[in-house]
This record gives C-alpha cells, structure tokens and sequence, in this order.
C-alpha cells in the first residue's frame, strides 16, 4: 500500500496579532536535522525556537511569508508536527517535553504567532557538537585489518559516558517512533552531560480517529533500514528505529557512522545491509546489543531498555536512583 503524507497545518486559533512578537535576536544557530535549525531567542538563552531554515525575520509572521509557501512549506511542516507531537506526549525525562524534571528538558509552548515550538534551552550543546569539539580527546584511531584507512574507538575512561548516552537514547523509544533517529536529533545538559533527544521532524504519530501521519528517514547515510526494500516499504517503525540506535550507538563508540572511516565507498556501504555484512564492534562496546538491533533479534524498546541496563551493569557500571550511570570520568571534555 502507498504512502500517503498528511501535512500538519497549525491551528487558527494560535495565531495571535494583538501581542507584539517576540524580538528575533538569536545569538546562535545550530543544525537540527536536514534544513531546518535551531535559534536561541532573547532572554538569556534560556529558550530556543525550532525554526524552518526560511524563516529568517521575527516580523515575517503574516500568512503570505514566504516561509509559509510551497516551495518552503516541509519544513514548516516538520516544526508545525513537533509542536503537535510535544502537545500529546507523556512526560518523559528524555524528551525535551513539558513538565519534565529536571527543567532543562522542557517543551514551553507553541509560539502564539507561528505555532513553531518553544523549548528550553537544556544548556549543553548539541551533541554533534560536542563530539566534534572532543574527537582527538574522546577516541583512538587505530588501523583496521583490511583497510589503511584509519578506524576509532572510543577511549576506555569515556566508556561509562556512551553507556549513558546509549541508556537514554534508548528509553523514549518505547514511545515514539522517531524515524530520523542520529547524533544530530540528540542535545546534551551542562555540567552534566545527560542526553535527549530534541524534536520530532521526521516522527510518525497517528491522532485518535484521525490518518496516520508517516515519519522519513533523510539523514542521507548509506547504512539504514529503508533505502534497500520496496519503495512502498520505506516507513519508519520500530524496528528501523532500534536499527538507527544501534547505528547511532556505533557511532559514539567509534566516532563513525557504520561503514565510514574505513575507506569503503558509499555504494559498497549500502549494500552491508541487504547482505546483513554488519560492521564489527566489541561486545565491550555494546557490540552484541547492536548487532541484535541491526538483525531484528531485538524485539522492542522495552527489551532493548533491559538488555542495555544489564549489559553495562555485567561490564561496571553503575546505574544510580535518577537512571543515570554514577562516577562518570569527564575530565578533559570541553562543554
């Protein structure tokens, strides 16, 4: 069966022109997924506004903007369907979402005149950015057996910070299907370095007695779970989601993404997958719980959740009262 897409369109009664807009003062921009970014608003910075990459002046809130047109509109989209996503989800504490604890972690409200949404800042940076800042510090590099060119694995005192991540990273995943799930859709907390996941662009989600909305993976990367079936197949679920998080998690162990950093041209990569040829990762570095993602074994986010909790615990960790791993080593790390 087709694939049918039903855009999310805001609700009128949102649009509020009898209070001034906010003043556009963003001081930073970040690369959430595909075009669409992120902007810190005045105040501080202790919000940000997800914003379609289009939408470049505060004043530009009328129905004719340019934002707002076709040719622009996915975007538009893509942050209208977030602010409806943060609007119907249970608290959890890794999603950026209302009435979290602790507040870094929240959802405030639809902006009353685009209906984009409003989040707190969490305080840490991206965690793309991050790992791009403390690459030479967090990873070795090594040489592969059969490629010159140089892979990574994480260092061993950093090991306990991605069985965190992986934890977290795991735990909305029982609710939601993200689709697009990467480094790029994942923020971090200051001091503390905890993980979220920050919006729903590429989510899927079905409204009570209304269509199902279809979620896409775009990220572009050879190794994922839809590019090789039927055309009329490719729609995020759960599994390709436990799929993405292992291909995530592989890439925090290692600093690559499956099959880069090897030398391996990207139509070689792609095929990794058809051929379940799936890149090698030591069981110390969760290798076992993503291979079981990568090959369908793993059943459910729940299972998954378990799994990784006794993993990291059968290999020192320690997992403390708030879900969080205890005595983490960050020493060194620029935040």
């Amino acid at each position: 069966m087709a694939r049918t897409v039903h855009p999310v369109q805001p609700p009128r009664e949102h649009v509020a022109p009898q209070s001034p807009p906010t003043p556009y003062a963003a001081r930073q921009h970040f690369v959430l997924r595909d075009s669409t970014v992120v902007c810190t608003l005045a105040g501080g910075g202790s919000e940000m506004l997800i914003v379609p990459s289009s939408y470049e002046d505060r004043n530009d809130i009328g129905e004719d903007a340019d934002w707002r047109q076709a040719h622009n509109a996915a975007d538009a989209h893509k942050c209208w369907k977030t602010t409806f996503i943060y609007q119907h989800i249970e608290d959890h504490p890794h999603l950026m979402n209302a009435n979290s604890t602790p507040i870094h972690y929240r959802f405030i409200r639809p902006d009353p005149w685009t209906w984009l949404p409003v989040i707190a800042n969490p305080g840490g940076p991206p965690l793309r950015t991050f790992l791009d800042v403390n690459r030479s510090e967090m990873y070795d590099t090594r040489t592969t057996l059969n490629q010159s060119t140089a892979s990574g694995r994480v260092k061993a005192r950093y090991k306990s910070l991605v069985y965190q991540w992986a934890l977290q990273l795991a735990t909305p995943i029982i609710s939601i299907v993200f689709g697009d799930l990467t480094v790029d859709s994942c923020w971090l907390t200051s001091p503390g370095l905890s993980l979220s996941i920050l919006g729903f662009l590429n989510s899927g989600f079905r409204t009570r007695d209304g269509p199902v909305h279809h979620g896409d993976i775009l990220s572009g990367y050879p190794f994922n779970p839809i590019d090789h079936l039927p055309r009329t197949e490719r729609i995020p679920t759960l599994k390709t989601d436990l799929f993405m998080w292992g291909c995530v998690v592989y890439e925090l162990m290692t600093g690559f993404w499956p099959g880069e950093g090897q030398g391996i041209e990207d139509e070689e990569i792609a095929m990794l997958v058809p051929r379940h040829e799936w890149p090698t990762l030591e069981s110390e570095l969760l290798g076992n719980v993503v291979r079981t993602c990568w090959t369908g074994e793993m059943r459910s986010a729940a299972e998954l959740v378990t799994t990784v909790r006794r993993v990291i615990t059968e290999l020192g960790a320690v997992i403390g009262d708030n879900g969080e791993v205890v005595h983490l080593d960050i020493e060194g790390l620029t935040i």
